[in-house]
C-alpha cells in the first residue's frame, strides 16, 4: 500500500513565511536604545527570524541601508529621532529614487495629529502610536511581521 503525502495550504504558507522571514531585514530607527531593544525582543518573540538592524540617528539609518547586503524590507521610524529629524529622514528617503520603495512605518509618542499628518504628507506608508509596554511591542511586532513581511511583496531590484 502506497502512502500519499499531503501538504496543506497551512504547511505551504508556513514554509513561505519562514523563507520570507529569513530573507527579510527590518530597520528600527529610534534614539532610545531601550525602545530598540524592547521592539527587537518583541520581533524575535513574535517569531521573526530575519535580520534586525538598529540605528539611533538618521545618518546611521542611511549608512545601514547603504551597507546592507540584504535590502531593508521595512523601516520602523520614530519620528522624534534626533530631535525631530525623523520627518527629515522620511522626506529624504521618499525623495531618493533608490530609497523611496522601502516601506516606512512611522511612530510617534502620542496621538500627535499634526506630526502624523506631516508623516503622511511625506509619504509614510503607515503611522502609529509607539507602544510603551512589552505587550504593546509584541502586538506591534506580530502585526508588523504578518503584514509587511508575510503579506506584502516588495518590488524586485532591477
Amino acid at each position: 500500500m502506497e502512502r500519499l503525502a499531503y501538504v496543506t495550504v497551512a504547511d505551504k504558507c508556513s514554509s513561505i513565511a519562514s523563507l520570507r522571514d529569513r530573507l527579510s531585514r527590518i530597520l528600527l530607527v529610534d534614539d532610545s536604545r531601550s525602545d530598540t531593544v524592547l521592539i527587537g525582543e518583541a520581533l524575535r518573540d513574535a517569531g521573526f527570524t530575519g535580520d534586525i538592524d538598529t540605528a539611533h540617528e538618521p545618518a546611521a539609518a542611511l549608512a545601514t541601508i547603504a551597507s546592507a547586503a540584504t535590502p531593508v524590507s521595512v523601516m520602523l521610524l520614530d519620528l522624534h529621532v534626533g530631535n525631530g529629524d525623523g520627518l527629515a529622514l522620511l522626506r529624504r528617503m521618499k525623495s531618493t529614487p533608490s530609497l523611496r520603495e522601502i516601506p516606512v512605518v512611522a511612530m510617534t509618542d502620542g496621538e500627535d495629529v499634526v506630526t502624523i499628518r506631516q508623516a503622511y504628507q511625506e509619504h509614510a506608508n503607515a503611522c502609529l502610536v509607539k507602544p510603551t509596554s512589552y505587550v504593546g511591542c509584541l502586538s506591534l511586532a506580530e502585526s508588523l511581521v504578518r503584514f509587511w513581511i508575510h503579506t506584502v511583496w516588495a518590488l524586485p531590484k532591477p
